[in-house]
């Protein structure tokens, strides 16, 4: 059922050096399933493990910090009941939450999060390197929060069926920095980066080459969006698959 490699039930767990690779599981956690507040994963191996949520890892719990790991060519399939599919390689669920310093690419997700799937308020992701993940929300990373933090990550290379093909995020309070997101696509809006919620802040986002109907860069619904100093290059709003066909090449904002 859940924690094809390991299943952690309890607070304040620690595991690190650990190599979790080639596991199964139906529901939660193809590697790791944690269930728990105050989790700390570092130093982790988990490549080729499958799952419904957390193709690798799924960890449910408040103040969860990961980083160090490698999370490489895991699955989220569905199976056809709500939530399934999601976070091909990480799917946390908290408050709280630190991400940073991950390798997490060849991912992928049947819906939402290529790599990683993450819920939560006052999260903050740095030092991601994402490429060539794919899943039908955010091609690489699915973030669900109010007031979420992400700078000096690298989501290159990855697909959304349908939005976000680099990040997606649903929510308040965003702010994007020092980030790079190229030669990404999603089929609807966002090739880049699809933002949904008021006060976001993009500043110093590097996007080259991506490729959506809406927003070839970059999508944001929401009022007071604040985006200045970046370079949106090379990008294409292509809806029936010719030039001009669709909206904003470099950036979309209804708000």
């Amino acid at each position: 059922l859940r924690g094809g490699g390991l299943n952690i039930l309890g607070n304040n767990c620690t595991v690190y050096d650990v190599d979790v690779s080639d596991n199964n599981a139906c529901t939660d956690g193809g590697a790791v399933y944690v269930k728990g507040n105050d989790a700390t994963f570092y130093n982790v191996t988990s490549f080729n493990n499958t799952a419904s949520r957390g193709g690798s890892t799924f960890i449910e719990g408040d103040n969860v910090l990961v980083h160090n790991c490698t999370l490489d060519g895991n699955q989220a399939l569905s199976n056809g009941s709500d939530n399934s599919g999601r976070g091909g390689a990480l799917d946390i669920a908290g408050k709280n939450c630190q991400v940073y310093d991950l390798d997490v690419s060849n991912n992928h997700a049947d819906n939402d999060g290529g790599a990683m799937y993450i819920k939560s308020d006052d999260l903050e992701v740095y030092d991601i390197n994402s490429v060539d993940n794919s899943a039908n929300l955010g091609g690489s990373t699915f973030i669900e929060g109010n007031n979420i933090v992400v700078h000096d990550c690298i989501f290159d290379g990855n697909n959304a069926t349908l939005r976000g093909g680099g990040l997606n995020i649903l929510g308040e309070n965003c702010t994007v920095y020092d980030v790079e997101v190229s030669d990404n696509y999603a089929s609807a809006e966002g090739g880049a980066v699809y933002v949904r919620g008021n006060d976001a802040t993009f500043t110093n986002v590097t996007s080259v080459n991506n490729t959506a109907a809406k927003g070839g860069s970059t999508f944001i619904e929401g009022n007071n969006a604040d985006v200045h100093n970046c370079t949106l290059d090379g990008n294409k709003a292509l809806y029936n698959g010719t030039e001009g066909s669709g909206r904003g090449g470099g950036i979309d904002i209804a708000g």
